[in-house]
């Protein structure tokens, strides 16, 4: 009965493809999280107006997490079966999120349970944010070159989305005290760049 719960478990299922399903459960499974995401208010920031004293910092961090999840996998998802996009940022002012959001659920966590963390949990939260930020710009450039009613883009236009996508670092791999896992998150995030 739990909202937040199912809204998790339509963001996972949207992670998953079959060869039966014609790659269309993903697509349906999104827009499931996304409808959750709303009706729970999640793309509205809650401390807008005055801080909201109801909502605990766990549930700010949560709550950003799962939104700005289902907004980059919507991104995603566009670009790859060709649809529009469901999120509109025009219409949300949720915060974007931050390392700390990503690192709030293990403070305070058993020696036990951090043994199952990967290492450097900072440096793959950080490569989260920046996954974020690629996915806002591939909104912007799908946006601009794939809306059916609007016109076609400038050169303007154009040549200042190149520059946004160039002022875009992306770290490169050439720590080499970095966890194998912390490198495939760069791999991971140089790919998703590209």
């Amino acid at each position: 009965m739990d909202k937040i719960i199912l809204l998790q478990a339509s963001l996972l299922m949207a992670f998953w493809h079959s060869e039966a399903d014609e790659h269309t459960q993903p697509w349906y499974w999104m827009g499931i999280a996304i409808s959750f995401c709303q009706m729970l208010g999640l793309h509205r920031d809650p401390d807008l107006s005055t801080y909201n004293s109801s909502i605990t910092d766990r549930q700010r961090h949560l709550w950003r997490r799962l939104w700005w999840s289902c907004f980059s996998r919507d991104r995603w998802l566009s670009l790859t079966l060709g649809r529009p996009l469901r999120i509109n940022l025009h219409d949300c002012d949720t915060p974007k999120p931050s390392v700390d959001d990503f690192l709030s659920d293990v403070v305070g966590l058993s020696p036990q349970m951090t043994s199952y963390l990967p290492e450097n949990l900072e440096v793959l939260a950080s490569h989260w944010v920046k996954y974020l930020e690629i996915s806002a710009i591939l909104g912007d450039v799908i946006s601009m070159h794939y809306q059916a009613s609007k016109p076609r883009p400038s050169l303007k236009n154009v040549n200042d989305m190149e520059i946004k996508i160039s002022q875009c670092t992306v770290p490169e791999q050439d720590d080499p005290s970095l966890s194998r896992v912390a490198i495939f998150g760069i791999y991971h995030l140089q790919l998703h760049y590209q």
